[in-house]
């Protein structure tokens, strides 16, 4: 249980990050899109 807890630590921030670039790019894509 403590490493799976360590990996979620870890892990976490970077699925924070991921999705907001997803985020960003989907925005983006829809402002070039629209525009």
């Amino acid at each position: 249980m403590e490493n799976n807890e360590i990996e979620i630590k870890k892990v976490g921030p970077i699925v924070e990050t991921v999705w907001g670039v997803l985020l960003l790019v989907s925005s983006f894509a829809l402002i070039f899109i629209g525009g």
